[in-house]
C-alpha cells in the first residue's frame, strides 16, 4: 500500500483509539446493552419521566457508537478500495481512494482531540452527522479569478 495511505491510516486508528477511550467504549456498550433491555420491558413505560430518560441516554449512547462504527466501517472501505485500485493498477481510483482516507484522518483527529468534543459528548450527535455528512460532499467548483473579471 502507499506510503502516504499507510500514515493515513496509522494517524486514523490513533485517533480511533483516542476517541474509543474517551467515550469509555466498553462501559458505553455494556451501558447500551442495559438500556435496549430496559427499553424493551413495557413496564417502563409505567413511569414516563424515567422512560423519558432511559430513551434519551439510549439515543446519545447509540448515536455516539454508531458514529465510531461508521467511521470504521468507512475507513475498511476506503482502505479496501485502495488496495483493490492499486492491485487494478487504477491511479485515479486510489488517488481518490486516499482523499477519502485523508478526509477522514481529519474527522476523527478533529474529534479524537477535542475540537468537537461537545458534539460527541452532547445529548446527542445531530450536529456532527451534519458536518460528517457534508465534509463528504464535493466541493462546489470554485469560478477562476480571471473568468469572475470577465463577467464584470
Amino acid at each position: 500500500m502507499r506510503a502516504d495511505a499507510e500514515h493515513l491510516k496509522a494517524q486514523i486508528a490513533e485517533s480511533l483509539s483516542l476517541l474509543r477511550a474517551h467515550l469509555d467504549w466498553d462501559r458505553a456498550l455494556r451501558r447500551l446493552e442495559e438500556l435496549n433491555a430496559k427499553a424493551e420491558d413495557p413496564s417502563l413505560w409505567d413511569k414516563p419521566a424515567e422512560a423519558q430518560a432511559v430513551m434519551r441516554e439510549r439515543g446519545r449512547l447509540a448515536d455516539q457508537v454508531e458514529g465510531v462504527k461508521r467511521l470504521e466501517a468507512e475507513v475498511r472501505d476506503s482502505l479496501e478500495l485502495i488496495e483493490l485500485a492499486e492491485a487494478e493498477g487504477d491511479s485515479a481510483a486510489a488517488d481518490a481512494a486516499v482523499a477519502d482516507l485523508a478526509r477522514l484522518a481529519e474527522v476523527t483527529e478533529q474529534l479524537a482531540s477535542g475540537r468537537i468534543s461537545a458534539l460527541v459528548s452532547s445529548r446527542s450527535m445531530p450536529e456532527l452527522r451534519t458536518w460528517f455528512e457534508r465534509s463528504k460532499e464535493p466541493e462546489p467548483p470554485q469560478e477562476s479569478a480571471l473568468a469572475s473579471h470577465a463577467h464584470d
